[in-house]
């Protein structure tokens, strides 16, 4: 048997122990928790490094294919923004950023297209009653010319032709009675623009498209005023001159369209009684204009 003392000297020899114990255990978890945390930031700085270098060689990779884009060896990339971006009416500095006056003038004159100087000869123009004849009797100079002179059931008075190419789609509006086609204008010229859709309904249209091009001063895409000559039911609306491609659009007294340069006096004597002015001109006299690199359009 132990006595009272050497119980008491046991029992503070294992207390003793058992705090010099914990306390090493207390010390492992210490360098445990601070190792962690050394290898946290570590990892932490570690990744902010791997982050720092992918942005600087992502940069680098967009930076070098921007400059190459701009301004590599291929121009083709150069020619679609600036024959783009010069063609609309606010957003040309995408070009005047990265080019000079000198680069876009070169642009331009190497992308346009080459019209005719001759205007639209109208004793060309054989008018042919289709509706009088016989669908099984009709035939068709080729497969273009039977698309839009073929009626639509649903439309006899019109056909709307989906047109798809490589680089673009579109719509062919066919008009069977030109004489119903009429020159509509905002209802406020000179004051304030209107939306087509609203014009169409003020006419009870059946067909509405835009016509000729409008003058935008301040850029909000409002324009009151057509360009150039602008002619409805007979009466001149617009007389403005016109400095840019194409000319005058319209239907002369036998309703046949009329394409030209034309100054107001000369689209009288022609009997033009409905016009807008517009361009380039694509095809005059079954001649097409001449297209060079991607016409000065853009996208």
């Amino acid at each position: 048997m132990l006595s009272s003392e050497a119980r008491k000297e046991c029992n503070f020899m294992s207390t003793k122990r058992k705090t010099s114990i914990d306390k090493e255990i207390l010390g492992e978890k210490e360098e445990l928790r601070k190792s962690r945390k050394m290898r946290k930031k570590e990892k932490r700085s570690k990744f902010i490094k791997k982050f720092f270098i992918f942005i600087f060689i992502f940069g680098t990779i967009c930076c070098y294919s921007g400059l190459f884009l701009l301004y590599g060896p291929y121009n083709k990339f150069r020619d679609w923004l600036i024959t783009t971006a010069m063609t609309t009416m606010t957003h040309q500095y995408f070009a005047t950023w990265f080019y000079d006056d000198s680069t876009i003038e070169t642009v331009l004159a190497n992308n346009k297209v080459i019209e005719s100087s001759v205007p639209t000869n109208t004793d060309l123009i054989n008018i042919i009653d289709y509706s009088e004849m016989d669908e099984d009797n009709i035939k068709y100079a080729n497969v273009y010319e039977k698309q839009v002179l073929q009626r639509d059931p649903e439309h006899e008075d019109y056909k709307i032709i989906d047109i798809k190419g490589d680089d673009y789609e579109g719509y062919i509006a066919v008009i069977y009675d030109p004489s119903r086609i009429k020159t509509i204008v905002t209802s406020k010229l000179g004051s304030s623009g209107e939306m087509l859709v609203d014009m169409a309904k003020r006419n009870k249209a059946l067909v509405a498209i835009n016509g000729g091009g409008f003058s935008d001063p301040n850029r909000n895409g409002n324009g009151s005023t057509p360009c150039g000559i602008t002619i409805s039911k007979g009466k001149v609306l617009t007389s403005a001159s016109w400095g840019g491609s194409g000319g005058l659009i319209g239907f002369d007294g036998e309703n046949k369209l009329v394409l030209g340069k034309f100054s107001v006096s000369e689209a009288k004597k022609r009997g033009i009684h409905d016009a807008v002015t517009f361009g380039p001109f694509l095809i005059i006299n079954g001649v097409a204009s001449k297209i060079v690199g991607n016409g000065g359009w853009g996208q």
